[in-house]
């Protein structure tokens, strides 16, 4: 950890995955379209900033930047990533306690709590009771033996439950092994400045209210390879879970606890990763030389000095004073920049409203809505452009 700090993180990103949490979950201002997102970029240009050690983080930050109009939260983002930078024992503590979410698995976390993610019929309701059942006949059997075969019996019709509900349980399973991680990194976290309570406010309240489901989540999300490898704790787990109905029950009671722990689960999802996101903002700092934090919302003109673009590392600085309803012309030939530079005040003014940094000396804007429309085929990090 000591090591990446500070330094790009080059590594596989399923960004179909992670951009489907901010499509499913952008409540306030519309994401950034589509044409503009890839005239600018900024897949490129997340790539470069995330330093994630999650992938609730991943997801998180590259929400925070599609949002593209946050500015109303700039204060409590900027209190994380200051905390992030100061105290380095407690950030090491948080990277440990984040890195542990990594599973692919990970970027299904939110689809738990959307509704019927996890669907239970009238009828297993008869889950709990079969599995009760089933322990009054253990009881029996020192007094009657013959119990035994209404035991067989119970445990042949839990193999045909199982079966019944083992399509649903399946399509949850994976993301039910990382609610324990995500619920142990949400504990650790849960200390961080009040000063960011707009972001992060709620983790005290909402963990504990998440240890139900986070029970169940360790039962029915369990490893099956376990018990076929020969683990025997593991194949010990399988017994029981024939005897007394435990999938099923974990679809009955988990369902339940679903729908009712929702809401805490959302926003233990989006507390959990606005803090990797910030500490991935500090370590892209720490490496970046000419950053600087923008002043967003002032009235008056938009003026940037000295900006360059984040994906080229020798470009060159530029300015621009902008006073509305004025507009302005760029001219100039081919292959000359015009492109990029509007892609680089795009960038720019994203990040100036997301994330408080700007690769630039000055940064002084209203809160702005970005909208390009920029030929497919320039590249600015290959140094192709036509107008």
């Amino acid at each position: 950890l000591r090591r990446e700090w500070g330094s790009l993180r080059t590594r596989a990103r399923d960004l179909v995955a992670i951009a489907a949490y901010a499509r499913a979950t952008s409540t306030s201002e519309p994401l950034l379209d589509d044409r503009t997102w890839n005239d600018l970029n900024m897949d490129d240009v997340y790539s470069v900033l995330d330093r994630t050690e999650s992938v609730v983080g991943q997801q998180v930050l590259y929400g925070r930047l599609r949002s593209a109009r946050q500015g109303n939260d700039l204060g409590a983002f900027e209190a994380l990533v200051m905390h992030a930078t100061e105290d380095v024992p407690g950030r090491e503590r948080v990277q440990l306690a984040l890195s542990r979410l990594r599973a692919p698995a990970g970027y299904d976390l939110w689809w738990l709590a959307q509704p019927n993610a996890l669907e239970a019929a009238p009828w297993h309701v008869l889950f709990p009771v079969a599995g009760l059942g089933m322990l009054g006949l253990a009881a029996l059997v020192p007094f009657s033996p013959p119990a035994i075969l209404l035991i067989v019996a119970g445990s042949l019709s839990s193999l045909a439950a199982r079966a019944s509900i083992a399509h649903s349980l399946g399509v949850v399973a994976g993301a039910f092994r990382q609610l324990n991680p995500l619920v142990a990194a949400a504990e650790v976290l849960s200390d961080w400045p009040s000063s960011a309570a707009p972001l992060v406010g709620t983790l005290r309240q909402d963990v504990p209210r998440l240890s139900r489901l986070r029970r169940i989540a360790r039962w029915a999300g369990r490893d099956p390879g376990a018990a076929v490898a020969g683990d025997l704790p593991a194949l010990l787990f399988e017994y029981l879970n024939m005897v007394l109905w435990l999938d099923a029950n974990a679809l009955f009671f988990g369902a339940r606890e679903l729908r009712v722990r929702a809401p805490e689960l959302l926003r233990v999802i989006a507390a959990v990763g606005e803090i990797d996101a910030a500490l991935s903002i500090a370590s892209y700092r720490a490496g970046t030389a000419g950053w600087t934090r923008p002043t967003v919302g002032s009235a008056g003109p938009m003026v940037v000095n000295d900006v360059r673009h984040p994906l080229l590392p020798d470009a060159v600085p530029n300015s621009l004073t902008l006073t509305p309803p004025a507009g302005i012309v760029i001219t100039g030939s081919n292959m000359s920049g015009k492109s990029t530079f509007l892609r680089t005040i795009g960038v720019t003014t994203i990040l100036a409203q997301t994330i408080n940094t700007c690769l630039a000396s000055r940064y002084e804007a209203p809160l702005l809505v970005v909208r390009s429309c920029i030929g497919l085929a320039d590249d600015p990090s290959a140094g192709k452009s036509y107008y």
